[in-house]
């Protein structure tokens, strides 16, 4: 009998325990909505029971909150616990949110019952979101009731009743009106929670907006239910209208820590908004833009981001009051998690959040770029100063960090010993942070008034800060923002602009003064650290060539008034990132069934930069052009080539020390101060195609002093001017660049030419690749034939002129390193293979034709080597009919004997061993 009573005390009290713990709770509390009948509402007595086991479940819920996904699914995957549940909850917001309820007293009642079963709603739809395309009929019956009993609305309704509701205390130093509204000075807990509960409820709908069966829920109609209760403003203006009220009153304090849990849901909830709006499904990105314009949701932006600065730098917080700001929102600085001041006992101080920054800078700055379809919270002078301090908080942060590291110098050892300790931004995100924000700067200067001078100095404090972090840390920020904040954004200089000011304007002096170019040239250097045959270095050097090296109507400028060994370094690196690419996208042309989409966006990039009018080949071209016809620029082109051929003959002389009127076209390799680089370019009267070497043709490679003569016995002759020095390092940094430039882009040409339709092999994205690599070859094949019949008749006028040096300077450039006739031979087999695949269809006459008009200049002054390069058979091909046949015999094929007497007659006279003469 003992054994018995025994058992049945402990069955009894496991019962008990089961039914006061979290499972029993929630069963009851359905038992308390079942019961509830649909006229009347419940007893007294009931209330107080449901009050009191809602109570009880919150503080179960509080105390294992990693277990709350636990306790909720097993509940609501039950019809009849879930149909309780949720008749709880819908009761609990429509006598929460009422006006004028009978008893305020019985309405309270209903607070604690509605935050239990609000929680528990919110673990079952975050359960399992994003992990299957289809949706789980748990969370979509959820979302159907909410959305049947309008519980959105009540929602919303029963924010604005509790910011309407709660008493403002009186200031400090003010007697107190009645002893009521000094009791109820603070924001209840029970009210902070109730906000910050819908607030996440709010959050994990949004997840299920942007979920992978995002479709599905839009037919059920939440997006329209969210949009209509208008949630997204309520809860802002609930937070702001809290902190207002109570600004430097009792209670300030209390309230901003039992706000905190709000604002970070709302933190999440910008996150989340900012990921719907990059989603691929129009519906969703349009209405996430439309919420994020709301104006109480950016005015929380806007203050939540003055109040992370504010704790970052100290400075000013453009005139918002110390009590409307926001608590600082802080995360461990190891994990990036958040935590309460309050609480936080960590070794190290916390950092403030930057993630929800991030998202709001990315928002600021798609208004700017939206032409005037999304208002930015505040004017683009105001954004500019804002973002700027927010790029300088998030430098100085990273500054921080590696002084803490490496223990830097002794002098910013003294200097953070004097200065007074402030929380740092979360390390990990702020070169996003920096760089979002700058690119947002620089947006709304080009929108407005405010210009780029001011944002030079910021921008290439970030590009350093980012190029001195780690490799995984660029990978994370992506190169195409460095590149895209370091873009040129430098006055226009036309071609033929002569004579150029000797004083410099002040939209050039100010990022010249700044470091911008050896902060550039430092940008592209890095891209050639790894190795050159990868097709991923590769991508990166396209995209460098072509937000750099684009506009040379803006690079000129750098020539121009640039220090000359820094941007001297700059035209080479670029150079070597041009054959970086090639050479990166010419290994990967074997292995084309691994390389994919990457070898096609590789095309596509050097594709939009070949074929730019303004690359910096083309833009030379252009300006060396406009240059020869320019009669003051002509003075001064004279002027320069006399002084250096008297240069060159003191030097010959031993007059001047440790100068040279021959060599080759560069000596020591240096440039500025030591050597140019080579002759020089520019227009040529004579000629008809304009060239440098036909105005120096009797020039050397001698010395160019940086200050821009080269002795003041030539400088000086009758009727001339002596040139400024702008004019003349432009001169001389042209010369460099056609030096550097030309045989990059014509082995760049060479490596494309393997794009042809009959060399490539079937593969993925054969179609784009093959498409953009020909257009490449095609562009990049012009941009150097435009150019020999200038070398040529550079290297003939030196020859005339009886200068041995820079005849054998042009002839270098030409045969060497451009290697003309190995692209010639290039060219041929790829408009073999477009002859033999479409006929003379596909533009394939007027490359014949460009090919023809660049063998006349080449017979005419090297008739021994064009001979040579024409009578070699191409190489053999078995599946071409063309296969074996010389080149010379090629192009007459390709011609089509079209016209009785043309410019390849000359060629012909060539191979055939009679030597035209110079005067033909």
């Amino acid at each position: 009998m003992s054994r018995r009573s025994s058992s049945s005390r402990a069955g009894a009290s496991d019962a008990q325990r089961r039914a006061s713990g979290p499972s029993g709770l929630v069963d009851a509390l359905a038992r308390f909505g079942n019961s509830i009948n649909g006229r009347g509402g419940p007893s007294k007595a009931a209330l107080d029971k449901a009050s009191d086991i809602g109570s009880r479940l919150t503080s179960a819920l509080d105390d294992k909150e990693e277990d709350e996904a636990s306790i909720a699914i097993p509940a609501m995957t039950q019809p009849t616990i879930r149909s309780g549940l949720m008749k709880v909850l819908v009761l609990a917001v429509r006598n929460l949110s009422e006006r004028r309820p009978a008893s305020k007293r019985e309405s309270q009642k209903w607070k604690y019952p509605f935050m239990a079963v609000l929680r528990l709603a919110k673990a079952t739809l975050d359960a399992r979101q994003g992990s299957s395309p289809v949706p789980h009929p748990l969370e979509s019956e959820i979302v159907r009731l909410m959305i049947k009993t309008d519980h959105l609305s009540c929602l919303s309704r029963l924010l604005d009743k509790i910011t309407t509701e709660i008493a403002v205390p009186p200031a400090a130093g003010q007697a107190a009106t009645t002893s009521a509204a000094v009791r109820r000075t603070p924001i209840r807990m029970s009210e902070g929670f109730v906000i910050g509960d819908t607030a996440h409820l709010v959050k994990s709908l949004l997840c299920l907006v942007r979920s992978r069966a995002s479709g599905h829920y839009a037919r059920l109609g939440l997006m329209d239910a969210l949009a209509r209760s208008n949630l997204f403003e309520h809860l802002p203006r609930t937070v702001m209208l809290q902190l207002w009220k109570f600004a430097g009153r009792p209670g300030d304090e209390d309230t901003r820590i039992i706000l905190l849990p709000t604002v970070w849901a709302l933190c999440a909830m910008l996150e989340v908004l900012t990921m719907c709006r990059g989603m691929a499904d129009p519906r969703v990105a349009r209405w996430a833009t439309r919420i994020l314009s709301g104006p109480c949701l950016q005015h929380f932006c806007l203050v939540l981001a003055v109040t992370q600065l504010c704790a970052a730098d100290g400075g000013s917080a453009f005139g918002l009051p110390p009590g409307a700001q926001l608590p600082p929102v802080i995360c461990n600085p190891n994990t990036g998690e958040l935590v309460v001041p309050v609480l936080w006992t960590g070794p190290r101080s916390p950092a403030l959040h930057a993630e929800p920054l991030v998202h709001i800078v990315d928002f600021w700055l798609t208004c700017t770029v939206s032409g005037g379809a999304l208002r930015p919270p505040c004017s683009d002078a105001a954004l500019q100063a804002l973002c700027v301090r927010l790029a300088d908080a998030a430098n100085a942060s990273i500054e921080e960090g590696s002084r803490q590291q490496t223990g830097g110098t002794r002098d910013q050892q003294r200097a953070a010993a004097a200065a007074a300790p402030r929380p740092q931004f979360y390390r990990p995100l702020c070169m996003q942070l920096a760089c979002r924000a700058l690119m947002c700067a620089v947006s709304s200067a080009m929108q407005g008034d405010g210009g780029m001078a001011r944002l030079w100095v910021p921008i290439i404090r970030t590009v350093h800060n980012a190029l001195s972090e780690g490799m995984e840390r660029q990978e994370e920020l992506g190169a195409e923002q460095l590149q895209e904040l370091l873009r040129p954004r430098l006055p226009l200089l036309r071609p033929g602009q002569c004579p150029l000011p000797t004083e410099v304007h002040p939209s050039i002096a100010v990022p010249l003064a700044a470091g911008y170019v050896p902060c550039l040239e430092r940008l592209q250097r890095r891209a050639l650290h790894a190795n050159t045959k990868s097709i991923k270095t590769a991508a990166a050097a396209a995209a460098a060539l072509f937000e750099h090296f684009g506009d040379f109507g803006r690079l000129s400028c750098l020539l121009a008034y640039g220090e000359m060994r820094s941007v001297a370094a700059l035209i080479a690196t670029g150079a070597k990132l041009l054959t970086c690419a090639a050479a990166g996208f010419d290994a990967a042309v074997e292995t084309r069934e691994q390389q994919g989409a990457s070898l096609a966006s590789v095309m596509e990039l050097l594709n939009k930069f070949s074929t730019a009018d303004v690359n910096i080949v083309a833009g030379l071209h252009v300006f060396d052009m406009a240059l020869g016809n320019n009669p003051e620029s002509q003075r001064y082109v004279d002027w320069w080539k006399r002084g250096r051929d008297a240069a060159g003959a003191a030097a010959a002389a031993g007059a001047v020390s440790g100068g040279s009127g021959g060599g080759g076209r560069e000596a020591s390799g240096t440039v500025g101060g030591v050597q140019a680089g080579g002759v020089s370019t520019g227009g040529s009267r004579g000629g008809g195609s304009g060239t440098g070497g036909s105005r120096a043709g009797g020039g050397s490679a001698g010395e160019v002093s940086a200050a821009g003569g080269s002795s003041s016995s030539s400088g000086t002759a009758a009727g001339f001017v002596r040139p400024s020095e702008p004019t003349t390092r432009l001169l001389t940094l042209t010369t460099f660049t056609l030096m550097r430039w030309v045989p990059a882009v014509a082995r760049a040409a060479i490596a494309c030419h393997g794009m042809a339709p009959s060399h490539c092999a079937p593969g993925p994205d054969s179609e784009a690749v093959t498409r953009n690599g020909t257009s490449a070859a095609v562009a990049l094949t012009a941009l150097v034939f435009s150019w020999v019949p200038s070398i040529a008749q550079a290297y003939v006028s030196s020859i005339s002129s009886d200068a041995p040096a820079a005849a054998d300077s042009w002839r270098k450039l030409l045969l060497q390193e451009v290697d003309i006739f190995g692209l010639i031979r290039s060219q041929l087999l790829y408009l073999r293979s477009c002859w033999e695949r479409y006929g003379s269809t596909g533009g394939t006459t007027q490359r014949v034709d460009l090919l023809v008009a660049v063998l006349t200049p080449l017979a005419l002054a090297f008739p021994e080597e064009t001979q040579a390069a024409l009578s070699v058979p191409l190489v053999s091909e078995p599946r071409l009919r063309l296969a074996g046949v010389p080149a010379n015999e090629v192009l007459d094929v390709l011609m089509g004997r079209r016209v009785a007497r043309s410019p390849l007659e000359i060629v012909h006279a060539v191979c055939e061993g009679v030597r035209p003469s110079m005067e033909e």
